[in-house]
């Protein structure tokens, strides 16, 4: 029986970014969504099932300062990491918050890094059945 790939949401609102993000989680087996801005994370996070959230911070119609704490409201247990160029200066205040967020990644952040605390958090993806 195979079992069905995590669910890694990638919100960013920079094209090329979201394009890696995706290639790469798709090339180790995630099955991944992806929105530009809270706005379309917190639809995507209506009507699917997610399994990890990697979300930038500043980012055009909601950007993650108002997004987390609604998606906190209905998913408390959902591990999120955030990537973002400006995430020195609000670490801390994240941490005040009370946001639980289990990663915070400098931009450009390091594929290989990235995919190990992807790992850690929800699991390798399970391998694709063997062709005969």
């Amino acid at each position: 029986m195979n079992k069905k790939p995590m669910t890694i949401l990638v919100v960013e609102d920079e094209e090329n970014a979201r394009v890696l993000y995706q290639d790469c989680l798709q090339d180790a087996g995630y099955q991944v969504l992806l929105s530009e801005n809270g706005l379309e994370a917190l639809a995507e996070l209506r009507d699917e099932k997610v399994d990890l959230m990697i979300t930038d911070l500043k980012m055009p119609n909601m950007n993650a300062l108002e997004m987390l704490p609604l998606v906190r409201k209905d998913h408390p247990q959902l591990p999120i990491i955030v990537v973002s160029a400006y995430y020195r200066t609000l670490q801390d205040d994240f941490q005040a918050r009370g946001y639980n967020i289990q990663a915070f990644f400098n931009k450009p952040v390091t594929i290989a890094v990235l995919l190990d605390k992807v790992k850690e958090l929800v699991g390798a993806a399970p391998k694709p059945p063997k062709t005969k």
